[in-house]
């Protein structure tokens, strides 16, 4: 993440796509279990990275969503929730950007329920589209929104679980 704020996904994709296949022709192979899992925990975050970059290319939303389910199904494979919760992120990102708002708000919905204390959280009710999904505790009395909250933000900058 430190170089993609100065280059761009333009600049780095293909450099990540190329780690993305180094990583699965690994996984191909017979590791201990340690190594292993930190394969899939690797080969989750460059999927993870594909798909954000996807988003911020204004790629179709098809091609994001393949690279968050991919990190979302190797995070979950060795219990990588803040892995699983990003990807929903940013799924949710690329849905929002593509103005299909309720899809995106379920989208965050779905990754929030994952692990609601973890911090990857708030990131994912600050992207939220629509104010029905904030929890009870989190709004003000009378309101639907948290105080002093705008009616709908995308956060713009999702960072990664391991900034």
């Amino acid at each position: 993440m430190t170089h993609y704020e100065a280059l761009g996904p333009q600049h780095l994709a293909g450099e990540t796509r190329v780690i993305r296949e180094m990583l699965h022709g690994m996984l191909a192979g017979q590791q201990p279990p340690r190594v292993r899992a930190e394969l899939f925990r690797l080969a989750s975050q460059a999927a993870g990275l594909l798909g954000y970059m996807a988003v911020n290319a204004s790629a179709r939303f098809d091609v994001v969503d393949a690279y968050c389910t991919e990190a979302e199904t190797l995070a979950r494979e060795v219990g990588e929730v803040s892995m699983e919760m990003w990807a929903s992120g940013t799924r949710s990102l690329g849905l929002y950007y593509h103005k299909r708002y309720l899809e995106a708000d379920d989208a965050a919905a779905a990754g929030v329920a994952l692990a609601p204390d973890n911090a990857q959280a708030i990131r994912l009710l600050s992207s939220t589209a629509a104010p029905v999904r904030w929890p009870a505790s989190a709004t003000a009395v009378g309101s639907s929104r948290p105080s002093g909250r705008p009616s709908s933000c995308p956060s713009g900058n999702p960072r990664s679980p391991t900034d």
